[in-house]
C-alpha cells in the first residue's frame, strides 16, 4: 500500500476544516482531517487531490509540515503531514458518497475538540497541533489564539 498524507486546510480568517467520515473498521462516524493515500503521486500532488476529493477545497500552496511513521516497529508505512493555504471554494471532485459532513472550525478550538473526544483519530490529533505550532513558530500572524 501508498503512503499517506494528511492535510490540515487553514483559510485566512484562522479557520481549518474537519471531514466527518464513516470508517469500515469501526463502522463509527469520526471528525477528522482531510486525509488519504499518495497513490505514488508527490506529496504536494496528493494533498491538493485529497484536499478537492473530501472538503471541496483548492489550494495554492502546499506545505509539508513533518513526516511521519506510523506504526514504527510493524510497517514501513509513512505519513506526510501537510499544511493549505489560499484556499477557494472547488466543488467538482468532492466525493460526496466518501464523506459525510465538512466542518469550518476555528484552529483554536482544535485543543478543546481533542480534550473532548470529538476528534480521536491520531494521525489527525497529530496534524492538526502541529499545524497549530507550525503557524506559531513559522507564521506568528495566522497562529490561533
Amino acid at each position: 500500500k501508498s503512503d499517506a498524507v494528511f492535510v490540515v486546510p487553514i483559510d485566512t480568517a484562522g479557520n481549518t476544516y474537519l471531514v466527518q467520515q464513516e470508517h469500515y473498521t469501526t463502522r463509527e462516524l469520526a471528525w477528522q482531517c482531510i486525509a488519504g493515500r499518495t497513490d505514488g503521486e508527490p506529496v504536494e500532488i496528493a494533498a491538493k487531490r485529497e484536499l478537492l476529493e473530501e472538503a471541496g477545497l483548492a489550494a495554492e500552496q502546499i506545505t509539508i509540515m513533518s513526516s511521519a511513521r506510523t506504526a514504527t516497529g510493524m510497517t514501513t508505512f509513512r505519513t506526510s503531514l501537510c499544511l493549505a493555504e489560499h484556499l477557494s471554494e472547488d466543488m467538482s471532485h468532492f466525493d460526496s458518497g466518501e464523506i459525510n459532513q465538512v466542518k469550518k472550525v476555528p484552529l483554536a478550538d482544535i485543543p478543546r475538540l481533542i480534550f473532548a473526544g470529538e476528534i480521536a483519530a491520531t494521525e489527525s490529533i497529530a496534524a492538526l497541533l502541529m499545524a497549530t505550532e507550525y503557524l506559531k513558530i513559522h507564521r506568528k500572524n495566522h497562529a490561533p489564539n
